[in-house]
């Protein structure tokens, strides 16, 4: 297989970008910026007068399109701006470029640089490192680390990072034609979706089992889940942060799960419940830069020991879990009556206000299904966040929860 050409490598970056953005074209300062930052290393280690930045990677640049981050910004003579993003343990190395197109130059001025951008990371110790610089009076010699004031091409490489929140400091040394704009890539602060449909399946006395859909597989890396009772103090995983199973990540709040299976169809039951206890449950997923995409969220009940002789028998109000859930269009929930019953059917915010009633009626026993379309009862859309489903019926109230997303 022949080598891919520069040409065919910014024409199938282009594409992908293209899909990525509904149709839009990058800025070609991001295309050259990945296309260093993902190279194969040739010759002398960092760049050098005989293979420049190295080989190009295809698949290492599509990669990088599609899972990581990229930002164009605009940088001011005097201005100084940072870009966060973790690294976790165990980060072999990590790459950013930041590339501009520098404005024409008088001619044989020297040096031709017009607009100096500098580009430094920090790490989360302090320490400060520098891009890779040749000597042009010495042309053989490996480049070795520094302030660059005569490219418009800045190459960071770190190796074996230590782990944390990284920044990028990107300055304005000198830009007396600004502001100038340029591209940054090779860090990764791009959250992945969340897990899909997560939902609990079946309320048991020996356990609580739930589902759930992986997200999409490209930037995903696996799956953490969390459980607590009442009200938790726990703000979310952290980026950069990594999880083990057993650990307490906040009081009363424990990590259930890490890992990467699919529980589209084959339940994950939490076996450590005792019956008559509600638990809540956030289920994130992660990418290989341990980025953590937003929760999903369920509640479910142990269900009681049944009596002696009453096996099998019907409960007198059973609320059902919505589905979809999370929800951004639509969601369903079924709720059932052993006996006639005014029955009253509530949608309440995070605060306990409530924001819309489906149902408040008088019923016969049955099974039933409400449907609620994100609004509230002015039929203005609701926020994205965490709600509540309240079933009130013959003098007893059950609730769940629900994430919409829209």
């Amino acid at each position: 297989m022949a080598a891919p050409t520069v040409t065919g490598c910014l024409a199938l970056l282009t594409q992908l970008y293209n899909e990525e953005n509904m149709g839009a074209d990058p800025d070609p300062t991001i295309l050259k910026a990945l296309i260093i930052a993902t190279g194969e290393d040739l010759g002398n280690p960092g760049p050098d007068y005989a293979f420049g930045h190295g080989r190009i990677d295809v698949k290492r640049a599509a990669d990088a399109m599609l899972h990581d981050s990229q930002v164009t910004l605009p940088v001011g003579h005097g201005d100084t701006q940072f870009v966060y993003f973790p690294v976790p343990a165990g980060t072999g190395e990590i790459r950013l470029a930041l590339v501009w197109h520098d404005p024409p130059g008088s001619p044989l001025a020297d040096p031709a640089l017009v607009n100096d951008l500098d580009l430094a990371l920090i790490d989360p110790q302090g320490t400060v490192h520098y891009p890779w610089i040749l000597d042009p009076e010495h042309p053989s010699q490996n480049a070795t680390r520094g302030e660059d004031h005569i490219n418009n091409v800045e190459h960071v490489l770190v190796e074996n990072p230590a782990a944390g929140i990284w920044r990028a400091r990107i300055s304005g040394t000198n830009v007396p034609e600004g502001p100038q704009v340029a591209s940054l890539v090779g860090f990764d602060h791009k959250a992945p979706g969340a897990p899909i449909d997560f939902r609990v399946e079946a309320e048991e006395e020996t356990g609580i089992s739930l589902l759930w859909t992986n997200a999409a597989a490209g930037d995903r890396k696996g799956t953490i889940l969390a459980r607590w009772e009442g009200i938790s103090l726990w703000l979310g995983p952290a980026p950069g942060e990594t999880y083990t199973v057993g650990e307490m990540v906040a009081p009363g709040v424990e990590i259930l799960y890490v890992g990467d299976e699919d529980h589209s169809a084959d339940p994950f039951v939490d076996d450590d419940v005792v019956p008559g206890r509600t638990y809540k449950y956030a289920a994130y997923t992660f990418d290989d830069m341990h980025n953590y995409s937003i929760a999903a969220n369920a509640e479910g009940t142990a269900g009681e020991p049944a009596a002696a002789g009453e096996a099998g028998a019907l409960e007198e109000l059973a609320l059902h879990p919505a589905r979809p859930n999370p929800a951004e269009s639509q969601t369903q929930f079924s709720f059932s009556l052993q006996s006639a019953a005014f029955v009253k059917v509530s949608l309440y915010d995070a605060a306990g206000r409530r924001v819309r009633t489906l149902l408040d009626a008088a019923m016969s026993p049955g099974s039933y299904t409400a449907t609620w379309d994100g609004r509230d009862d002015a039929g203005r859309p609701v926020a994205p966040g965490v709600y509540y489903y309240e079933l009130r019926a013959g003098g007893e109230r059950l609730s769940k929860s629900l994430s919409w997303m829209k």
